[in-house]
């Protein structure tokens, strides 16, 4: 879904509330909790301002999950995807001038201090940044003609970084410059509707994405901002998981470990498939016939 206006006008109906800033944060042994605000720089009242709860841990090794809540009471009610998640070789550390989660070889680095520049939120391996969320990347929106309320990520794309995935989907392979939608349609073969849609992709940078909800979640690939990959879903909410691989394969293969493998069909599945989209009239004189 698209907020803005261009790249520097929001749309008129649309009132944007960005996290700039580390308002107070708690951490753990294994966990990151963060309060950020909207107001970064301020030391005085914050009335009026947007916070949001930033919730960090990691489900298994080289994965981070990063849960973004604005108003924590209200009703979730499903369905959401089982995870199988692991014990991961987990670290925190703070510094003078930020704080850190590691997760086996995937680093998350957040600015305490984020100057001019603005807020960062990088996901790293080793001393590369494999995506980060800038300055005005995390947000809480608000439609006022509608009432309705998003939570908003966008997470950056690198020069002649591309992106995959997303579902089985009839656009072209290369996601980048796609506006992409989380809901399933009988839209046939010939359109961006999709049967089998899934909210992961992954980039030739050695990461994937994988956005933890079976609601209508909106990527915007390259789409609003050419240098960002943005997905938002309507509610007060929003979580997400950076999976590091040094492979396509070994993403995929982190992927469905977390999220779950499919059971290997019975034989008789195997066995020869009919369909009826064109005819319902299958006797054995039809299908013996059929050339393979």
């Amino acid at each position: 879904m698209k907020f803005t206006n261009g790249n520097w006008l929001m749309r008129k109906e649309i009132v944007p509330l960005y996290v700039e800033g580390i308002f107070e944060s708690e951490i753990s042994e294994k966990k990151l909790k963060i309060l950020g605000c909207s107001n970064a720089y301020s030391d005085r009242s914050t009335f009026g301002d947007i916070s949001l709860t930033i919730d960090v841990d990691s489900p298994m090794n080289d994965v981070i999950r990063v849960k973004l809540t604005h108003f924590k009471g209200t009703l979730e009610r499903g369905p959401y995807y089982p995870l199988h998640e692991q014990v991961a070789d987990v670290k925190t550390c703070e510094t003078e001038d930020n704080i850190q989660l590691k997760s086996h070889d995937l680093l998350l680095q957040i600015k305490k201090h984020p100057g001019y520049l603005g807020w960062q939120f990088a996901f790293k391996h080793g001393d590369e940044i494999l995506c980060s969320s800038d300055a005005r990347s995390m947000a809480y929106f608000k439609n006022t003609e509608t009432h309705k309320t998003y939570v908003s990520q966008q997470l950056s794309l690198d020069v002649n970084e591309k992106v995959y995935g997303l579902g089985e989907r009839f656009t072209p392979f290369v996601k980048n410059g796609q506006v992409v939608d989380m809901w399933q349609a009988d839209g046939g073969t010939s359109s961006e509707q999709s049967y089998k849609n899934i909210p992961f992709y992954m980039t030739n940078k050695h990461y994937g994405v994988f956005v933890n909800s079976c609601k209508d979640v909106s990527f915007e690939v390259g789409s609003e901002k050419v240098e960002r990959v943005c997905f938002s879903q309507e509610g007060e909410n929003l979580e997400y998981m950076v999976i590091y691989g040094a492979t396509p394969a070994d993403i995929l293969e982190k992927y469905t470990t977390l999220t779950g493998k499919p059971a290997l069909p019975p034989s008789w599945s195997f066995g020869l498939w009919l369909s009826t989209s064109f005819t319902t009239n299958y006797d054995e004189d039809s299908f013996t016939r059929i050339p393979f």
